[in-house]
This record gives C-alpha cells, sequence and structure tokens, in this order.
C-alpha cells in the first residue's frame, strides 16, 4: 500500500504531524516497480479554523509518500501562495 500523507506547518492552530490523505494498493512482483500518483485539491488542505469555519491558509505544508506513517518514505514540501 502506498499512502500520502500532509502536515500544515503554518497553520493558525496545531494540525496532526502526519494526516493521511490518499492511499493506493498496489501488488508488485519481486524487482518489479510502478508509478503511483496523487492529486491534492483543496479540500485536502481544508481544516475548522480559528472561527470555527472550514478554511485553507496560506503556507508550507510537508508531504510523504510511503507505505504507513511510521515509515520515512519520500518526502518533501510545497509552498500554497
Amino acid at each position: 500500500m502506498v499512502q500520502l500523507y500532509i502536515h500544515d506547518v503554518s497553520a493558525s492552530i496545531t494540525r496532526p504531524v502526519r494526516e493521511m490523505k490518499a492511499f493506493q494498493r498496489v501488488t508488485l512482483a519481486p524487482g518489479e516497480s510502478r508509478t503511483v500518483e496523487f492529486t491534492l485539491r483543496a479540500d485536502d488542505l481544508r481544516f475548522i479554523g480559528t472561527q470555527n469555519r472550514p478554511t485553507v491558509e496560506p503556507g508550507t505544508f510537508r508531504i510523504w509518500v510511503a507505505p504507513s506513517a511510521e515509515a520515512d518514505g519520500v518526502n518533501g514540501s510545497f509552498v500554497l501562495a
């Protein structure tokens, strides 16, 4: 299984360290590889903000693609303007 996690570093309230946003089940034969693609949408970045309303705030987001929340996997970041 391949899982996609994000962390909103700049949020006005404390957000989960790794919040799963998507996953795909992938079965591979020994030595086989496969490309997996995920698309993040505005709803994936939305949370209940300080005004108790759904919000998406600009800032830095960390992102991981890994087999579990505990695994290092592949990581990076992006900035939402």
